[in-house]
């Protein structure tokens, strides 16, 4: 996983924005379903940002809804978080239960650092299951 410093704002766009600007070396899975890592639908791929200078991805904002659960929440996730599982699907390795405390996505705060600090925490907890 990429390291994020909680000190040092990312510096990520949004791919839409370079729609048609740039060559991508990754798959548009904008508007894709997202399913649990129990293969249920849990929401869509909204957005990806990435970084700029490289166009690597880095994170993919998701619309996630709890399977069999109406209230949603929009979730920032790094893009080694998520897998390709067909054409129109990716699965979270995340299990909804790890997405219980992710903090929702906020464009008009833009407070990545939440969200950095939340991934960093989730990727350095003692008993990890990546």
């Amino acid at each position: 996983m990429v390291e994020m410093s909680v000190k040092r704002l990312p510096a990520l766009m949004p791919m839409s924005d370079l729609d048609g600007k740039r060559e991508f070396q990754f798959p548009d899975i904008r508007r894709w379903d997202v399913l649990s890592t129990t293969g249920h639908k849990v929401g869509t791929v909204e957005e990806i940002y990435v970084d700029p200078n490289t166009l690597v991805p880095e994170m993919v904002l998701l619309h996630y809804r709890k399977f069999l659960n109406r209230n949603t929440k929009r979730l920032l996730v790094p893009w080694e978080e998520v897998q390709i599982v067909g054409k129109g699907q990716i699965r979270t390795r995340p299990t909804e239960e790890q997405f219980a405390d992710a903090p929702e996505w906020d464009e008009a705060s833009a407070d990545w650092t939440a969200v950095s600090e939340y991934w960093i925490r989730r990727t350095t907890a003692v008993g990890d299951d990546r």
